[in-house]
């Protein structure tokens, strides 16, 4: 996950996109979340934990992954119903 700015007023941030990671994530079924990181990405890394994500046990062998995270998503959202169903 990495974000370039196209312009300096672009508004958009990490923590953005990892929610809107999340809220995709959720709506395709998905219940976790498993990110990497490289060792000299410390602003990841930050990101990550403060966003509760915890640190776990490889879960690959990609070579420039130093550190994997985990985050339990929760239970899939509910559809809204229309109030005219009974």
């Amino acid at each position: 996950m990495a974000i370039l700015p196209a312009s300096p007023t672009d508004e958009i941030d990490s923590g953005t996109l990892l929610t809107a990671l999340e809220t995709c994530a959720l709506n395709a079924g998905l219940r976790t979340l498993r990110l990497e990181t490289n060792r000299a990405l410390k602003e990841a890394q930050q990101l990550y934990r403060r966003s509760r994500y915890r640190e776990v046990a490889p879960f690959n062998t990609e070579p420039y992954a130093h550190h994997w995270f985990e985050k339990h998503l929760g239970p899939r959202p509910r559809k809204p119903t229309s109030p005219l169903r009974r």
